[in-house]
């Protein structure tokens, strides 16, 4: 193997992927595990049940396993340097001994009802102002529920560390935040480059060590073990923001749309950020540029999932077998079921955490086939109303919408949401985009210029461009009318209650 392989490794929702990359952006090795083989379900001290959470422990022997891979593809780990990316805001409790106390604490536990009295002096109005989080949007308040049903376990906590950190610990022995990762929290303050004043302290943690928190491409340490000791270790960043990284977002002035288990729809900014949040979007670090981008999360596979499960669709062929009927459906069977995708809440155009999914229009006629593109469908009009808030929140169209991420395999998926928005949308030649920023952070990050212009010149080179078809956008105007029937209806309830 030549001398210089990057390794980026991506901690997904669904996989853990690594990619190692070479000079001119060539990938010479990859490795990939699911991440169903790492969730556990625990009971908490409170009695409370949680299912499908990640175990830190398993998660690290998969990325193990991953590098164990790449070494037998003949990738030499004492040329090579590593990153790791992930989801951003998850975290991992440690106790004295190094090893975590608790499964990882992540986005998906938000469901866990904080205490009646709130988080106290974190919900004070100065919060948005400085992090770019809404409280609420924040881990706080999963944190601070779990603590007290964890409270043995929270009080022998010596220290706490994001996903990403302690996957770069496992590795090397060293602990370090990074900054947008810290961000992704929801605790971090912009401007005094430091945790939120009580964030820590909310979540019960007050005693645990936060390790630094640096800038992505920053020397961490060495591999110490495995079949990959003796490769350097860089400090890595949020996932997404990665993929801007590689995908030359912020230089292009693109939006990206990352299409995953969660739709993450983000745009760079220029200071000065807004400091009032208009609807449901928040303001993250950047990775390795010391700006900030603006960002709105949607949950997307949940609720396929959901759909998926509740129309019986677990099965490959039964879902294969939709998706043909769904082919078949005229644009009279199309616009008559809307699915309002609110599972977790409206964020766009305004922060409505209250409101919840439905479908509209629903007759005994409807099929599977009916019911399941009616979801796909009020999930890419949603997508879409995002893509436009920040479009208007930052004050102007932007001329390419890139996106990547898993979801753009799936082309029935990628030309319902051109149709939807009448947007063209620019598909690297890799949905790997997340893993390619982290190696170009293992590079050094921004520092590494020549290497990481090379590197987008090689993913944008064969860009796919999906067109939108002519005649389609009545779905969104169809969807608009019903998500603001709806919004009457619960106005005018709410008023005579």
């Amino acid at each position: 193997m030549s001398e210089g392989t990057w390794v980026g490794i991506d901690l997904g929702n669904t996989r853990v992927k690594v990619l190692a990359v070479g000079r001119g952006g060539r990938v010479v090795g990859a490795s990939a595990r699911a991440t169903s083989g790492a969730r556990v379900s625990w009971r908490t001290g409170g009695g409370m049940e949680i299912r499908r959470a990640l175990s830190a422990e398993r998660l690290w022997r998969l990325v193990e396993a991953c590098l164990a891979d790449l070494a037998a593809q003949g990738v030499e780990p004492r040329q090579s340097s590593v990153a790791v990316a992930g989801m951003g805001g998850p975290v991992v409790v440690l106790g004295a001994d190094g090893k975590a106390l608790l499964p990882v604490i992540g986005g998906m536990m938000r469901g866990l009802s904080p205490d009646d009295d709130g988080p106290g002096q974190a919900m004070d109005g100065s919060w948005y102002r400085e992090t770019g989080y809404r409280p609420e949007q924040s881990a706080l308040p999963g944190l601070r529920a779990l603590a007290r049903l964890e409270q043995e376990r929270f009080a022998r906590a010596a220290a706490v560390v994001s996903v990403e950190g302690y996957i770069a610990y496992r590795l090397c022995g060293e602990m370090a935040w990074e900054r947008s990762v810290a961000s992704a929290t929801g605790g971090w303050n912009h401007d005094a480059e430091k945790w939120h004043d009580g964030f820590w302290e909310g979540a019960g943690l007050e005693s645990a060590s936060r390790e630094p928190v640096l800038d992505g491409g920053r020397a961490l340490g060495e591999v110490a073990t495995g079949a990959f000791r003796g490769a350097a270790v860089m400090v890595g960043g949020h996932d997404y923001l990665c993929a801007e990284l590689a995908l030359g977002i912020r230089e292009n002035s693109a939006m990206l749309d990352m299409l995953g288990t969660f739709e993450v729809t983000s745009v760079p900014l220029i200071d000065p950020w807004p400091r009032e949040p208009v609807g449901g979007e928040v303001v993250d670090a950047a990775t390795g540029c010391g700006r900030r981008t603006l960002m709105v999360e949607l949950l997307v596979g949940p609720q396929l999932a959901w759909i998926e499960q509740t129309l019986g669709l677990s099965g490959d062929e039964r879902l294969a077998e939709v998706r043909r009927e769904m082919g078949r459906l005229s644009s009279d069977d199309l616009d008559d079921l809307v699915y309002l995708p609110f599972m977790y809440g409206e964020p766009v155009p305004r922060w409505r955490p209250g409101r919840r999914a439905s479908f509209v229009g629903l007759r005994s006629h409807h099929s599977a086939a009916h019911m399941y593109r009616a979801v796909l469908a009020g999930l890419a009009c949603h997508g879409e109303l995002a893509l436009r808030h920040l479009e208007t929140v930052v004050g102007g169209h932007r001329e390419a919408t890139v996106v990547a991420g898993g979801g753009t395999r799936d082309a029935y998926w990628l030309q319902l949401k051109a149709d939807v928005g009448q947007r063209r949308l620019m598909v690297p030649r890799t949905a790997d985009s997340t893993a390619l920023g982290a190696a170009a952070l293992a590079a050094g990050g921004v520092a590494a210029r020549e290497w990481l212009d090379e590197l987008r010149r090689a993913l944008l080179s064969a860009t796919t461009v999906v067109e939108p078809r002519p005649g389609c956008g009545t779905v969104l105007a169809r969807y608009q009318e019903v998500v603001g029937e709806r919004g009457d209806a619960l106005r005018a309830a709410a008023a005579s209650s």
